[in-house]
């Protein structure tokens, strides 16, 4: 099997906020709404410092080969009252890839042909998502990009 991973967007936003823990978690349910899945979810709570994190999958597939993940990763400090949503996206494709002649014919054909073709389209909804996540963040929260 091959696979390959092509890094498509990679943005960082920080968010003032005077409760790191209900502004991460709207963040959470604002990720959810776009159709992610929670991967992590972690809150500490002891001592004077806080902290949240929070981490969401958003997997969009293409074809039986290929697919658009996206990667929300929350991170929130009480001590600075910002939280840091981190964007990251990429295009991946897998094969399984067999040693006979029609496998290999048809790898070199759809990565030629279809792969390029299927990447564009995965770059639209990335670029879709991120742009109602980008809507939502202005809404809300008095924000910066890293």
């Amino acid at each position: 099997m091959e696979k390959i991973i092509d890094e498509m967007l990679s943005r960082k936003i920080f968010i003032e906020t005077d409760d790191i823990f209900l502004s991460s978690a709207e963040l959470g349910n604002i990720i959810d709404g776009l159709g992610a899945r929670q991967r992590e979810n972690i809150y500490e709570t002891d001592g004077p410092r806080k902290r949240a994190s929070l981490v969401y999958v958003l997997t969009k597939l293409m074809d039986r080969h290929s697919r658009a993940r996206i990667m929300f990763d929350i991170k929130a400090d009480s001590m600075m009252n910002i939280i840091t949503l981190t964007i990251s996206a990429s295009f991946e494709i897998k094969t399984d890839q067999e040693a006979g002649f029609f496998s290999k014919s048809f790898y070199d054909f759809y990565a030629a042909a279809i792969a390029p073709v299927l990447k564009r389209m995965a770059m639209e909804e990335i670029r879709n998502v991120w742009k109602q996540m980008e809507y939502q963040v202005k809404l809300r929260y008095k924000y910066s990009y890293a």
